[in-house]
């Protein structure tokens, strides 16, 4: 027995616990020069490392920002927040790449619904900038996921007067209209939207049931 535990002291006094490291970079390229050739080639997990490696060297902002890109453009949503919520610091930081991650971090929350932490941050992000299209869009999105439709169908319609024929605008008003029982809007909206997205396979199921209520 005394041997045996022996044996395992030795083994745990040589073990090297294995580190995953970012690809060498070829000679006269840059770390970011790096990241984004990797981004460019699909290679998020790689170009995530590289980031990473640059920002724990350096506390560089632009490299926590492409590092966090990175996680979310490959769907990991919760590791993205996971990094975000451990650096504040360069979350609540008062430049572009402050309000970059705000808005990043409202897109992550959004898609894994954590919803009390979207609706904080579009209202910072809103703040900063009120007339965003697309910010306006994701807060449309959370008054729907808060029930406040008529909120939602509001914003929405001033949204598709400003910017008529957007797909995704189109596509939360039949939405919107659906879940206020209003069948005759959600089906013009429908409407509007093949037109934009004739190949859409949602679309073209949404027009069946649609149909079988009589509002084609």
């Amino acid at each position: 027995m005394l041997e045996a535990f022996r044996a395992v002291r030795r083994a745990q006094l040589l073990f090297t616990p294995t580190r995953t490291l970012a690809l060498p970079r070829p000679p006269h390229e840059d770390w970011s020069s790096q990241a984004v050739r990797l981004v460019e080639a699909g290679d998020f997990r790689e170009a995530e490392l590289v980031a990473r490696a640059e920002f724990e060297a350096t506390r560089d902002a632009q490299a926590f920002l492409l590092m966090v890109q990175a996680s979310y453009r490959e769907g990991r949503y919760f590791d993205c927040i996971r990094d975000l919520e451990a650096r504040p610091d360069v979350v609540d930081a008062t430049t572009p790449s402050g309000a970059e991650l705000r808005r990043l971090a409202l897109s992550a929350y959004l898609e894994v619904r954590q919803v009390d932490h979207a609706r904080a941050f579009v209202g910072r992000c809103l703040a900063e900038t009120p007339e965003a299209p697309d910010l306006l869009l994701k807060h449309a999105s959370i008054l729907a996921l808060d029930a406040k439709y008529e909120d939602a169908a509001d914003q929405l319609m001033a949204l598709n007067r400003r910017l008529p024929g957007r797909p995704a605008i189109l596509r939360r008003l039949v939405a919107v209209f659906e879940q206020m029982r209003d069948t005759g809007k959600a089906a013009a909206f429908l409407r509007a939207y093949q037109r934009a997205m004739p190949d859409d396979p949602w679309a073209s199921s949404k027009a069946e049931q649609f149909r079988a209520l009589g509002l084609a």
